[in-house]
């Protein structure tokens, strides 16, 4: 996927607007063996084009569409992020810090719920304030970026 001009292609999977500032944000879908690649081509504050690339192709009818990742409930999303390996290292930084001391990464999902509930210090996921979850799961793609 190395492209000079900084090109790669993903599927739109939703938009939400962001009034504070005026402004549309869209959320771009690609593989996530690409993710070095769009890191280095996607800074933040790069301007960027988007392009249709199949104008004539829409999705087959009778095909489960998705739902946008900012339409889900947050309880939901928690529950996609704690089966992502990444986000199991990023709840024992989290933690370790809260704690002042060393954490030990989840080694499956549960375990990251239960880490995650711990986190927001609530009982169950849909129970952790939308607010909250937005800036930490932002906060997780920082770290994501960083990292990788």
């Amino acid at each position: 996927m190395t492209d000079p001009l900084g090109v790669f292609e993903g599927s739109i999977s939703g938009f939400r607007t962001v009034g504070s500032r005026k402004v549309v944000a869209v959320t771009i879908e690609c593989p996530i063996e690409h993710q070095a690649e769009i890191a280095r081509i996607a800074q933040n504050g790069a301007w960027v084009a988007v392009a249709r690339l199949h104008a004539n192709k829409t999705p087959e009818p009778g095909t489960k569409e998705r739902r946008r990742w900012d339409q889900m409930p947050v309880a939901e999303r928690a529950g996609i992020r704690c089966n992502e390996r990444a986000f199991w290292d990023y709840l024992s930084v989290i933690m370790a810090e809260k704690l002042n001391n060393l954490v030990t990464p989840p080694q499956n999902a549960e375990e990251a719920a239960g880490m995650l509930r711990r986190c927001f210090g609530v009982v169950s996921r849909k129970d952790i304030n939308p607010d909250k979850w937005e800036k930490f799961d932002n906060e997780y793609q920082l770290w994501l970026r960083a990292s990788g």
